[in-house]
């Protein structure tokens, strides 16, 4: 089995193998703007002219990248990039719209799948973060039990 590529987050450690879907690289995006000289990948890796960019966690546990000075989170490049601009486009009003969910409520799966977009005010549930961690379970009983 060929290892093609292995995504880092503290202890953990995801590795993608021939037995996964081939790694596809695109032109980054945020949101309708190209991030001029970046490359995405379904995978999670990011590079700027060829070269890795440094990935980190933010204070809310999400993975970042900086991009002109400004901190990124990573997901919102990828689905960007990889998922079909939604219905409506992304902004109303001068106001973004649409917000990026998970489907399994983890921030840190890059799996383009997992990802969709939905109107703001249609989305509630949280995403797993460092902050709520310890809380997680409560929060999914909420979920589930459609409490707010």
């Amino acid at each position: 089995m060929k290892l093609y590529y292995s995504v880092n987050c503290g202890k953990d450690c995801e590795y993608y193998t021939d037995e996964h879907k081939k790694e596809k690289w695109k032109d980054a995006m945020l949101y309708d703007e190209m991030c001029q000289g970046y490359e995405v990948s379904n995978f999670g890796g990011i590079t700027k002219d060829g070269k890795n960019v440094e990935r980190y966690l933010n204070e809310a546990g999400d993975i970042c990248v900086k991009i002109n000075k400004s901190e990124i989170v990573l997901y919102k490049i990828i689905a960007s990039t990889f998922l079909k601009v939604p219905d409506g486009g992304y902004y109303e009003n001068n106001k973004r719209r649409k917000t990026i969910h998970h489907r399994d409520n983890n921030s840190k799966n890059f799996n383009p799948d997992n990802m969709v977009f939905v109107v703001n005010h249609l989305y509630e549930q949280p995403h797993l973060t460092l902050r709520n961690f310890n809380e997680w379970g409560l929060l999914i009983d909420k979920i589930c039990k459609n409490e707010k």
